[in-house]
């Protein structure tokens, strides 16, 4: 059994991590100022989908009801509450808009297309900000409502779907503005919500063997229940992955198939080959077992596997655009996540203490 630590000690050290990856973002943007606010966005998106996935579970379970949604709401609600801090780090990336998105150069959209018109209206930088506000606004009310009551959650549920969706089209699909996929919004929320499925597991399994006199004991049936909605989520993801592709390339139309044409070349193939081993096949296998998902223990290794996959998958959806001849990795990349990821981890653990003292 692995040696588990309070929850303050665990706040500190990723203050700590934060502090790393600020001060290594600060020396490195003196002279690569485009990669800095890059490898920024990659390392927001990770955390903003954990945070995601959260009210997402919360809105369910407020639906369907279950233990395994008692035994992990004081999780999801927890990673639900960082949405308004996730939304005062949003700040860089509005600082940065023109070093990471090309429609901030009217000309990056064809004048050819039918479509650019109307994208240079969609795209205009007052009416962006706008959008993100009100997504950040809705997420953070829905956020409070479920801490009060769970009534109205289907309307909840509804609004979800369609402001992630379109905060995906706006932070990440535009990443490449003459492409686009009527399915990418699903593909990024089923991510984002395996995600905070994986976290929940880490956590739920990591409070089970606190030494801080908070172990939660989860039974063999609620960890049999969270493993098979790991397992649905993970046949999900892989399903949305495939649809779009077979939908794109049947088409073989050259304006369709160029947002893989630059994940299928150098190198950058082999990352996409290793997100169908190890967060598809491997974890589909391993969750067919039913005595590894009765036991939280278990289930928690297979589920560290998918988040540390899910870290891959959002940089493989996110830096080709910058680098499409190459498979490129940073150090600005990893110094990003000790910066983003340490300080969403912190205020994350502020608010679970606040959840088990209540």
């Amino acid at each position: 059994m692995m040696k588990s630590f309070p929850i303050l000690r665990i706040r500190k050290a990723t203050l700590k991590m934060a502090f790393v990856g600020l001060l290594g973002m600060g020396l490195f943007s003196l002279r690569q100022p485009g990669q800095f606010y890059r490898s920024y966005l990659f390392a927001y998106l990770l955390c903003l989908g954990i945070g995601l996935g959260c009210l997402g579970f919360l809105l369910l379970h407020s639906l369907t009801g279950g233990a395994w949604g008692k035994a992990g709401r004081h999780v999801f609600q927890s990673g639900a509450d960082t949405l308004p801090w996730l939304a005062a780090l949003f700040l860089p990336i509005l600082f940065g808009l023109h070093r990471i998105y090309p429609w901030m150069d009217p000309m990056a959209l064809l004048t050819e297309s039918p479509a650019a018109a109307h994208k240079r209206i969609y795209f205009a930088l007052p009416f962006f900000m706008i959008r993100a506000a009100v997504y950040f606004a809705l997420w953070w009310w829905m956020g409070l409502r479920q801490r009060e009551s769970t009534k109205g959650s289907g309307i909840q549920l509804l609004v979800y779907v369609l402001t992630v969706s379109f905060s995906s089209f706006d932070w990440v699909m535009s990443l490449e503005p003459n492409w686009s996929s009527s399915i990418y919004g699903a593909m990024l929320m089923v991510g984002d919500v395996l995600s905070a499925l994986a976290f929940a597991v880490l956590v739920l399994n990591w409070r089970s063997q606190a030494e801080d006199g908070r172990a939660d004991i989860i039974p063999d049936d609620t960890a049999h229940d969270l493993g098979n909605l790991l397992l649905a989520f993970v046949m999900l993801w892989a399903y949305m992955g495939l649809s779009q592709y077979m939908i794109i390339w049947s088409g073989n139309l050259p304006e369709e198939i160029s947002w893989y044409l630059v994940r299928q070349r150098g190198g950058w193939q082999a990352v996409a080959i290793l997100l169908i081993l190890f967060q598809f096949a491997l974890p589909f296998l391993l969750l067919l077992a039913r005595k590894r998902k009765r036991k939280l223990e278990s289930l928690a290794r297979v589920a560290g596997l998918i988040l540390v996959l899910r870290v891959v998958d959002v940089f493989w959806l996110t830096a080709p655009d910058f680098s499409p001849g190459v498979l490129s990795i940073h150090v600005l990349d990893f110094l990003a996540l000790l910066l983003v990821g340490g300080a969403w981890m912190s205020v994350f653990c502020s608010h679970l203490q606040l959840e088990e003292t209540a």
